[in-house]
């Protein structure tokens, strides 16, 4: 990872500056947030990078920012990430925290009802500091990514709320907003969302959103916005024009506006390299009430 600012490479995620994270010197290391959070989180992989996917829908193999806080992704890989997200000029890196895939979840050994591990979260912290601090790219801690709620998405508040806990309160100084799940909809409905984010709430008095393929489940008074998924698998995403992309963000935009709440538009293609990609994001950026891009 090149820094501009330092002229060497960078072979860990490492901040600049580590000062109280309540203190004014603090302050002043980190960069504003952004008024608009754009990103590329579906991204075009190196030659070099486990844990990715190929389409047979177009060539190429492709890699998630998803997966930041996953100890079986390689630190060089997670540089190789920022730095692809720098290039494009991202100002977000949506990174998720409980996913029973990745055995991801922040306790000593990711155990479940496990000690929560204090070592782990600094591990997260400094991350989320280091790639702020180098880029000017804030990471947006994303919570819950299952496939269904039998394992670390269970409907067990008391348990969401010791990880949670303790989890919100570590990385909400380096962080410009919280995503409480991902795909929520696959795992917990409207009213457990809501729930969910008043957990959170107890925790932060930063923005509190959902990404969702779907717009019912960030309808809770606590939850401030939505992160929009289109209906279709974005491993189709070539086969949509600009204009079916907007008329589809136009409904769930009017939907989001009608209840005071913002929206991104999160995931509707894969092939985020592509010249449709960019004339699809063409097609909804700047509208009323969207906080950014995620394509």
């Amino acid at each position: 990872m090149e820094s501009k600012t330092e002229g060497k490479k960078m072979k860990i995620l490492k901040p600049k500056y580590n000062f109280p994270p309540h203190s004014l010197e603090f302050a002043k290391t980190l960069p504003p947030p952004p008024s608009v959070y754009n990103c590329r989180f579906l991204y075009p992989a190196d030659d070099r990078d486990k844990c990715v996917f190929t389409s047979s829908g177009y060539p190429g193999r492709y890699a998630l920012t998803l997966g930041l806080f996953d100890d079986s992704i390689s630190m060089a890989q997670k540089i190789r990430m920022v730095m692809y997200q720098k290039k494009v000029g991202a100002t977000c890196f949506p990174a998720i925290c409980m996913n029973d895939l990745a055995n991801m979840y922040p306790t000593v050994g990711s155990k479940y009802r496990g000690k929560i591990d204090h070592f782990k979260l600094q591990v997260w912290y400094d991350m989320c500091l280091a790639i702020v601090q180098h880029t000017g790219i804030w990471v947006i801690p994303s919570g819950y990514c299952c496939e269904n709620s039998k394992g670390y998405a269970r409907k067990n508040a008391a348990e969401i709320e010791r990880v949670v806990g303790p989890m919100v309160t570590k990385l909400d100084p380096v962080v410009p907003l919280h995503c409480i799940a991902w795909e929520a909809s696959k795992f917990w409905t409207p009213q457990e969302c809501e729930l969910v984010a008043q957990i959170y709430r107890k925790y932060t008095a930063k923005p509190i959103i959902i990404q969702n393929q779907g717009w019912h489940h960030a309808t809770g008074k606590t939850i401030n916005g939505l992160a929009y998924e289109w209906h279709h698998n974005p491993n189709r995403g070539m086969e949509f024009t600009p204009k079916q992309v907007a008329d589809e963000y136009r409904t769930v935009q009017r939907e989001m506006i009608k209840r005071g709440k913002g929206v991104i538009g999160s995931e509707w293609t894969v092939f985020t390299q592509t010249d449709l990609a960019r004339r699809q994001r063409e097609a909804i950026a700047g509208w009323p009430g969207t906080y950014g891009l995620w394509n």
